[in-house]
Protein backbone atom coordinates (compact mmCIF):
# COMPACT_ATOMS: atom_id res chain seq x y z
CA UNK A 1 0.00 0.00 0.00
CA UNK A 2 2.66 2.43 0.48
CA UNK A 3 4.43 1.62 -2.87
CA UNK A 4 0.87 2.69 -4.03
CA UNK A 5 0.81 5.47 -2.29
CA UNK A 6 4.14 7.17 -3.51
CA UNK A 7 3.41 6.03 -6.68
CA UNK A 8 0.08 8.30 -6.45
CA UNK A 9 2.07 11.28 -5.60
CA UNK A 10 4.29 11.29 -8.29
CA UNK A 11 1.91 11.11 -10.60
CA UNK A 12 0.10 13.71 -9.06
CA UNK A 13 2.96 16.20 -8.67
CA UNK A 14 3.56 15.07 -12.92
CA UNK A 15 0.24 15.84 -13.77
CA UNK A 16 0.12 18.81 -11.59
CA UNK A 17 3.48 20.20 -14.12
CA UNK A 18 2.48 19.19 -17.39
CA UNK A 19 -1.01 21.46 -16.63
CA UNK A 20 1.09 24.35 -16.65
CA UNK A 21 2.56 24.10 -20.26
CA UNK A 22 0.78 25.66 -22.99
CA UNK A 23 1.44 24.38 -26.50
CA UNK A 24 2.09 27.05 -29.20
CA UNK A 25 2.29 26.25 -32.83
CA UNK A 26 3.26 29.24 -35.76
CA UNK A 27 5.98 30.41 -37.50
CA UNK A 28 8.43 32.89 -36.91
CA UNK A 29 8.23 36.27 -37.91
CA UNK A 30 10.49 38.80 -39.48
CA UNK A 31 11.85 39.58 -36.02
CA UNK A 32 13.89 37.61 -34.11
CA UNK A 33 17.68 38.68 -31.36
CA UNK A 34 19.13 37.37 -28.27
CA UNK A 35 15.94 38.32 -26.43
CA UNK A 36 12.86 38.19 -28.14
CA UNK A 37 11.25 36.31 -31.24
CA UNK A 38 7.96 37.59 -33.53
CA UNK A 39 5.91 35.03 -33.78
CA UNK A 40 2.34 34.19 -35.67
CA UNK A 41 0.16 31.48 -33.75
CA UNK A 42 -1.81 29.21 -35.37
CA UNK A 43 -4.90 31.42 -34.41
CA UNK A 44 -3.11 33.87 -36.99
CA UNK A 45 -2.39 35.97 -34.21
CA UNK A 46 1.08 38.21 -33.39
CA UNK A 47 3.38 38.61 -30.53
CA UNK A 48 6.47 38.40 -29.64
CA UNK A 49 8.18 35.19 -27.35
CA UNK A 50 11.18 35.13 -24.98
CA UNK A 51 14.02 33.62 -27.20
CA UNK A 52 14.85 31.20 -24.35
CA UNK A 53 11.66 29.23 -24.55
CA UNK A 54 12.78 27.86 -27.92
CA UNK A 55 14.92 24.94 -28.29
CA UNK A 56 18.83 26.17 -28.53
CA UNK A 57 19.50 24.34 -31.28
CA UNK A 58 16.50 25.70 -33.61
CA UNK A 59 17.80 27.66 -36.76
CA UNK A 60 15.32 31.34 -36.63
CA UNK A 61 14.57 32.12 -40.03
CA UNK A 62 11.59 34.20 -41.58
CA UNK A 63 8.54 32.03 -41.53
CA UNK A 64 10.36 28.69 -40.21
CA UNK A 65 6.94 26.45 -38.65
CA UNK A 66 7.50 25.63 -35.00
CA UNK A 67 6.14 23.73 -31.95
CA UNK A 68 6.77 24.61 -28.54
CA UNK A 69 5.55 24.20 -25.14
CA UNK A 70 5.44 27.41 -22.81
CA UNK A 71 4.80 27.58 -19.00
CA UNK A 72 1.80 29.74 -18.38
CA UNK A 73 4.10 32.41 -16.11
CA UNK A 74 4.97 32.74 -19.54
CA UNK A 75 1.89 33.86 -21.10
CA UNK A 76 0.47 36.01 -18.99
CA UNK A 77 3.52 38.85 -20.09
CA UNK A 78 2.49 38.54 -23.87
CA UNK A 79 0.73 41.56 -25.57
CA UNK A 80 -0.58 40.47 -29.28
CA UNK A 81 0.73 43.36 -31.88
CA UNK A 82 -2.49 44.58 -33.44
CA UNK A 83 -3.20 44.21 -37.32
CA UNK A 84 -3.15 47.02 -39.52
Amino acid sequence: MKYFFLSFLVFASVHAEIDKMVRISGKIGNVFDDSRVKVTDAHDQTYYLPRNVFPKDLRMEDGKMFSIEVDQAVLKDITLIKKK
